[in-house]
């Protein structure tokens, strides 16, 4: 993304955050309670270079500006985002400054070959415990929690730099999951357009992008039929559904009992 329309969409989440919390006024939202649609204060440039020296670590220039333009942590999805300094306590040195392991479609085998000493299915001592977690949460930065087991990752380095991943514990042929967003001013402004359009958000960031129309037609155009119950399933994620939806949803169920009719005879 080039520097002008980060800019412009930085705008646009300020705009968007007023909106949001007009929405939302009595923070009925996942998490809003929380953070209660507020905002840190912002870093200033010095402070933020200070940090990136200390840790060998330049951050996505996306992220880094949400800290120096729109705040310091504060209102995001689920419980929100950590303020830096936060962010930095709740994640591992090695991992901090480790090597990404993780990447999009990472196969269950290569997840449980990655995971394997942490499973608890062998004992092993602390250190490898540590030494083996560190290795797998290579890379990214805790940006945030989603509540019990479930955290929000920030990709540091390496191909998927600046992608947020959702984590949890290490259960075997459940790699961690990316999000759908290039960046993270992408996913952070899918999160407001999302309240603002009074979408479901229980699990936002899960499902597929996408309005009622953008979801049909890509339910339409695809042959992936992992990808049309992917674009299916993201209906959950309305409220409500046009007339024009609902008999889309209509045709392809009766599509499917046809389908499953023809092949049981």
């Amino acid at each position: 993304m080039n520097i002008e329309k980060q800019t412009a969409q930085l705008e646009r989440i300020k705009t968007k955050l007023g909106q949001a919390l007009r929405k939302d006024a009595e923070f009925a939202e996942f998490g809003a309670s929380s953070h209660q649609y507020r905002l840190e204060d912002k870093l200033t440039a010095g402070t933020l270079a200070d940090w990136e020296a200390q840790y060998g670590i330049k951050l996505p220039e996306p992220f880094a500006r949400f800290l120096t333009e729109i705040g310091n942590g504060g209102a995001g999805p689920y419980y929100g985002i950590y303020p830096l300094e936060q962010a930095t306590s709740y994640t591992e040195l090695p991992a901090l400054q480790g090597r990404a392991a993780l990447h999009p479609g990472m196969s269950a085998e290569e997840w449980n070959i990655l995971t394997e000493p942490l499973t608890g299915e062998r004992d092993i001592s602390d250190e490898e415990y540590e030494e083996a977690r560190n290795k797998a949460l290579g890379g990214m930065l805790c940006i945030g929690t989603q509540g019990c087991e479930y955290e929000m990752c920030l990709v540091l380095e390496g191909e998927h730099r600046g992608r947020v991943v959702y984590t949890s514990d290490f259960y075997p042929d459940r790699p961690f999951f990316f999000v759908y967003e290039d960046n993270f001013l992408d996913w952070y402004e899918r999160w407001l357009d999302e309240i603002i359009l009074d979408y479901d958000n229980a699990w936002f960031g899960s499902r597929l992008p996408g309005d009622e129309n953008t979801l049909i037609q890509l339910y339409r155009n695809t042959p992936d039929e992992k990808l049309q119950a992917k674009a299916l399933e993201a209906m959950f994620k309305f409220k409500r559904i046009a007339p024009a939806t609902l008999k889309f949803l209509s045709n392809v169920g009766g599509q499917t009992l046809s389908a499953q009719a023809a092949a049981v005879g």
